[in-house]
């Protein structure tokens, strides 16, 4: 999955304009989510997550401090 923002609304992706991109984590939800959500979350110390949910779908990465 590729995590992407872009102010470009002509519908045209161009991969040179990703800021990062990240192997993630994917898994099913037991509760199905009815909107996108986005979580932030200090997970541990020099640790942080990002998790998305739609519907049955969860992905999710863990980024740690060097």
């Amino acid at each position: 999955m590729t995590f992407h923002w872009s102010t470009d609304t002509s519908g045209c992706y161009d991969e040179k304009d990703d800021l990062v991109r990240v192997p993630m984590e994917y898994g099913e939800l037991s509760n199905p989510e009815d909107e996108f959500s986005v979580y932030f979350a200090h997970v541990a110390p020099n640790q942080c997550s990002i998790r998305m949910d739609l519907e049955e779908s969860r992905a999710w990465v863990i980024f740690t401090e060097r």
